[in-house]
């Protein structure tokens, strides 16, 4: 009982009953238990109550009722497990209250295992997941509901332990101040700055100090007016509402109004994390999409610890517990398995990274068991996490969430978590230094990187560097990728195959595609990232096959889940030859194949596309040209098509070699994705590229050359 209790934040004292009732050692156990299915073996035993559920219906309960003396429970915790579901929708946690059913929704719920919920009738939680919250809460009964399917020799749910609870009484609101709190806080500190390392901190603070504009994003400014419930619209842009939301302005200005020492700053921010708190957390949000978002909850913990931190010594008693109150309450909030990744369709994502890191920095923050709880889920889900979404591939650990931006992005996450962790921080500093191989391994000569998936691409003023040669070549089978970096009269290049399929987030229409840097230019560029709404026109191109250097078939639908689709990659490197090849089923019905046989010591590369299944016409061959490149046609005595590829950049430039066919290529955005061609940069940033279009009958092997000149 004491590891459950605990977990709540509670003391025996705070217990109204309980199941087992030993666990008392007086007479407050259940007296009616109630199930849709059947009691099996053991049901209201000493040790657990059980039930069993056949096919039949996708809805399942059981029902715990308890006899109260006084009407004093607001709250409750559970210890269950769950085990034969073909699959769960969601699990439902809560009691009966007259008509009304008062729960959490958890919707990845994890079978096979022993799992534990605890709530109050006012914590976030049922905030967050849109519940009413009762009155006058009188918690007497339990009910947990299951909508899902069994599997065909049933499925079962298991209850080992009830608690219905009065109070909190265990973990203080009080910050603990020490050096461990301390270094997390510069932890957050350290990880916000380096995010967003491209803004100009010192400019923002003075718009905010002489104009009271808020920065939500590097260059990003908006007013604030000091009756405003939000500086933003709920109708505005999302990425503007996450940021607001997550708190990061002002732990932004925290850090460089502390750094210049403006006390009068520090204390209008935290006025200003005070007036979020009153108007998001004490009353109905105004924008509670992106108050209660997953991924931005977890960064306002962190946002708050910073701020309160940093304007400890000018803020008032009654702002500073408030905020100290408000980290209790997150930290309540991210441990629970309701709001786990609770807006992602699966457990596995990298925002569930988020909320783990921050349940460590905010178990530094309160001396309780309850804190030391949150402590051990967020190590045992971050492992779990690391299981799941990094690929240990040879002597490289890679994110499966295919971007490039994003697994370098979470190789930091790693890094924290191993230095907030004395446990298993040496296991996650080597997932973090084989992530660190795989971003050398990614990377083209000049240090950037394709802009793969869902990854911002920087500018080239920005990120060229120095022009390193050498030569080298990985094969990743496991996580799909294929990499040769080479040079040619000293000039070095790199051509990366990507043919990821482990995963649908961040997923992109880009399997066995490629990229290609050559002296200087990334050639065949892949098309970048601008913004999360996906729906619109510029984004949902950039993620679609018309984008990708890739085979494309114009009527076939594309799917990008891992459960349907195969995807193969292969290679061989002898004595400096190399030879790739990828294949993958994401067009229904077919198979597209593409192989690629170069030298590292010269940029000599043979190419076969073939597509094989019934459904095989119209097929193209899509070559995306990076930004700047330039071509001209020609053809050869018989018939054959040259494209020469320059750059204003580089005193170098391509051959393409292409069996006959009619040149066809398209500039800047047009009426559909067909006909449009661009790259993104930054945030909303993008740009006019060129695509090549080549025509091929998908029945036959389509051979074509690339050749330094």
């Amino acid at each position: 009982m004491s590891e459950l209790l605990e977990s709540a934040g509670c003391a025996v004292d705070d217990i109204v009953a309980a199941w087992p009732s030993e666990l008392l050692g007086v007479n407050k156990g259940a007296h009616r238990f109630r199930t849709s299915g059947t009691s099996a073996e053991g049901m209201n035993s000493e040790s657990k109550i059980a039930a069993e559920f056949k096919r039949g219906s996708d809805v399942h309960d059981l029902q715990v009722h308890f006899n109260v003396e006084r009407a004093t429970s607001h709250g409750l915790a559970i210890e269950y497990r769950v085990s034969g579901w073909e699959k769960i929708h969601y699990l439902a946690i809560g009691w009966q209250q007259d008509s009304q059913y008062h729960h959490i929704k958890i919707r990845h719920a994890r079978q096979e295992q022993t799992n534990t919920a605890q709530f109050f009738s006012h914590d976030l939680v049922l905030q967050a997941q849109g519940a009413p919250r009762p009155s006058s809460p009188l918690v007497d009964n339990v009910r947990v509901f299951i909508k899902g399917t069994p599997k065909t020799n049933g499925a079962a749910l298991e209850v080992t332990q009830i608690l219905l609870l009065e109070k909190r009484s265990v973990t203080s609101p009080e910050i603990r101040q020490s050096t461990r709190l301390r270094a997390a806080v510069d932890v957050a500190a350290s990880s916000i700055l380096r995010r967003d390392k491209s803004a100009t901190y010192k400019d923002d603070l003075r718009a905010f100090i002489e104009s009271t504009q808020i920065p939500l994003l590097p260059g990003v400014r908006v007013d604030w007016e000091p009756s405003a419930r939000s500086p933003i619209g709920t109708d505005g842009n999302p990425t503007l509402r996450f940021s607001w939301n997550a708190l990061h302005p002002l732990a932004l200005l925290a850090l460089e109004a502390n750094a210049s020492s403006d006390q009068k700053a520090l204390q209008s921010i935290s006025e200003i994390a005070v007036q979020w708190i009153s108007v998001n957390m004490l009353a109905e949000s105004p924008d509670p999409k992106y108050a209660w978002y997953d991924h931005g909850a977890a960064e306002r913990l962190s946002s708050l610890l910073i701020v309160l931190d940093l304007t400890r010594a000018h803020t008032g008693h009654f702002a500073h517990r408030l905020i100290a109150d408000a980290i209790l309450q997150h930290a309540r909030l991210l441990v629970s398995e309701a709001f786990y990744a609770a807006n992602q369709v699966t457990r596995y994502h990298n925002h569930a990274w988020f909320q783990d890191i921050a349940l460590l920095m905010a178990s530094e923050a309160f001396d309780s068991r309850e804190a030391q709880h949150w402590r051990r889920v967020a190590l045992e889900r971050l492992s779990d996490q690391f299981e799941k979404l990094i690929c240990t591939d040879g002597k490289f650990s890679v994110f499966t969430e295919n971007s490039i931006g994003y697994h370098l992005g979470v190789t930091s996450l790693v890094r924290i978590a191993a230095s907030l962790a004395n446990v298993g921080s040496s296991e996650f500093s080597n997932i973090a230094d084989r992530m660190d191989l795989f971003s050398q391994a990614f990377a083209y000569p000049d240090g950037s990187t394709p802009a793969q998936g869902d990854t911002y691409r920087g500018h080239p003023s920005r990120v060229r560097g120095h022009q390193k040669a050498r030569s080298e070549v990985h094969v990743l089978p496991k996580s799909g990728y294929a990499i040769a970096h080479g040079s040619d009269s000293e000039d070095p290049y790199s051509i990366i195959l990507m043919n990821s399929g482990l995963n649908s987030t961040h997923k992109h229409e880009d399997n066995a595609s490629i990229a290609l840097w050559f002296a200087g230019v990334e050639w065949f560029t892949d098309p970048s990232f601008y913004s999360h709404a996906y729906r619109e026109s510029i984004p949902a191109y950039l993620r679609g096959r018309w984008a990708h250097n890739a085979v494309v078939l114009d009527a076939a639908d594309y799917n990008i889940d891992p459960a349907d689709v195969n995807c193969t990659t292969k290679g061989s490197v002898d004595d400096g030859l190399y030879r790739f090849s990828a294949s993958h089923t994401a067009y229904a019905g077919v198979t597209v194949r593409r192989s690629i046989e170069g030298r590292t010591d010269r940029l000599d590369l043979a190419i076969a596309e073939r597509v094989s299944g019934p459904k095989t016409e119209p097929a193209y061959l899509l070559v995306h040209l990076g930004p700047g490149v330039t071509f001209q046609t020609s053809r050869t005595p018989n018939g054959d098509v040259l494209y020469q590829l320059r750059h204003p950049h580089s005193m170098r430039g391509l051959e393409l070699h292409f069996p006959k066919h009619a040149p066809a290529s398209v500039f800047g955005e047009g009426d559909s994705p067909k006909e449009t061609s661009l790259v993104g940069f930054g945030f909303q940033e993008c740009a006019d590229t060129t695509s090549i279009q080549v025509p091929f009958d998908g029945r036959d092997s389509m051979r074509w050359q690339l050749r330094a000149i």
